[in-house]
């Protein structure tokens, strides 16, 4: 095989990574690899994620990573990828979490369009969950976006956190590039001034836009013109449900204090029916390659977790029995969960419960239909005739009637 400072070069790949045994390669970027691997102590598929060797080199980075793994053991989310499993001293550090099979939002938009109605409204207040969850154990996410998103069974789960905060700021300082996707960068990594909890509340804007539109919330176009319309608030709402865009475009200000809190995102997200009918406005550019406004369902479970392009991955079908993604229960924010998975199987996961739409208004009072021949109008008594024509009404100028007359 061949190998560069221990890392694999090509399309080869390393048999075991730990004692995990690596199945194949599902994605790659700046910073590291990941892999889907099997642990035979629990024959459960799990993504493993490498650092490359130039960030492995990094002794402020590696401490970063590891100083964040613990951070991150604690986040208990039904809407974040669980870590269980890391090793930050080793020649190439790695990172091990749970395999979440299906589609990223990136892929999702891309191939089927905009999320509309119970979609839209499962993927923001999931979102918004996640990112609260990810606060209450004062860890900041810095790179939401549709490719760090799946698409799990209709919740959106967040994945690659892990190794991006960890590492991005000592890249940063020490050669000046950003780190991250420009189209869902904040004012502030583009200024260079402190970040927070409302970095990841930026994010989210970015990120729903992307997901209710089908276009990039900031446009195309250069890193300055894009790096300019973010500082002035210039985000892409067209085709945007309307009951969506009071809270985007706070959450996109380029005030922090000004953005709501993941709490509070939680709160109005919570009451938000998108469901309803709306009509899209017209006049917005349309984007190449998008199929139109639609409601996109959750794709069904596959029989195999590899083919079903889990992590936001694609590539064959392996000769695995499938593994059901389990809900973890919930701990109390604080309590660590480190170490490694035990051999008693997975933990288990509390299901997702999808946001209580609003309490319908009382129900229309049932009138009586109209019939051929009579007026509609309040119950009468039914007259003593026989006779079905209807002509003008008699009585009193301005009396309302529904008698027919006779003949």
């Amino acid at each position: 095989m061949a190998m560069s400072a221990g890392f694999p070069t090509g399309e080869e790949l390393p048999e075991r990574i730990g004692h995990y045994v690596i199945r194949r390669r599902i994605g790659a970027g700046g910073m590291g690899v990941v892999y889907q691997a099997e642990d035979p102590r629990t024959d459960q598929f799990v993504a493993v994620k490498v650092l490359k060797p130039e960030v492995a080199g990094d002794h402020i980075a590696r401490a970063r990573l590891a100083r964040e793994v613990e951070t991150m053991r604690r986040v208990q989310s039904p809407n974040v990828a669980e870590v269980i499993d890391a090793d930050t001293q080793a020649e190439l550090p790695w990172v091990v979490t749970e395999y979440i099979p299906g589609p990223t939002l990136d892929a999702t938009v891309t191939d089927h369009g905009p999320l509309r109605g119970r979609a839209l409204t499962r993927f923001v207040t999931g979102m918004a969950r996640a990112i609260k969850d990810i606060h209450a154990v004062d860890v900041i996410h810095r790179d939401l976006k549709p490719g760090n998103v799946i698409i799990s069974n209709g919740e959106p789960i967040v994945i690659d956190f892990g190794i991006a905060h960890a590492v991005d700021g000592a890249k940063l300082t020490q050669t000046g590039t950003f780190v991250g996707t420009p189209s869902y960068l904040s004012p502030e990594v583009i200024e260079g001034t402190d970040l927070g909890p409302a970095t990841d509340v930026h994010a989210w804007g970015g990120t729903v836009a992307f997901a209710s539109t089908g276009r990039p919330p900031y446009g195309a176009g250069s890193f300055e013109v894009i790096f300019f319309r973010i500082l002035n608030g210039e985000i892409d709402m067209d085709g945007m449900h309307e009951a969506l865009r009071p809270l985007v475009n706070r959450a996109v200000s380029r005030d922090m204090s000004a953005r709501p809190t993941a709490a509070e995102l939680v709160a109005e997200t919570g009451r938000l029916n998108l469901d309803l009918p709306w009509t899209e406005p017209t006049g917005g550019m349309p984007h190449a390659g998008q199929t139109g406004g639609h409601t996109v369902h959750a794709p069904a479970p596959t029989q195999n977790p590899a083919a079903s392009g889990g992590h936001g991955g694609g590539g064959s079908a392996e000769r695995r029995r499938p593994v059901p993604r389990a809900r973890r229960s919930a701990v109390p924010p604080g309590t660590s969960r480190a170490g490694p998975p035990t051999a008693g199987g997975p933990r288990t996961r509390a299901a997702v419960t999808p946001p209580t739409p609003p309490a319908p208004g009382p129900a229309p009072r049932r009138r009586r239909p109209a019939t051929r021949g009579r007026v509609a109008g309040p119950p009468t008594r039914t007259p003593r005739t026989t006779s079905a024509a209807v002509g003008p009404p008699r009585g009193r100028a301005g009396a309302r009637t529904t008698r027919p007359p006779t003949t």
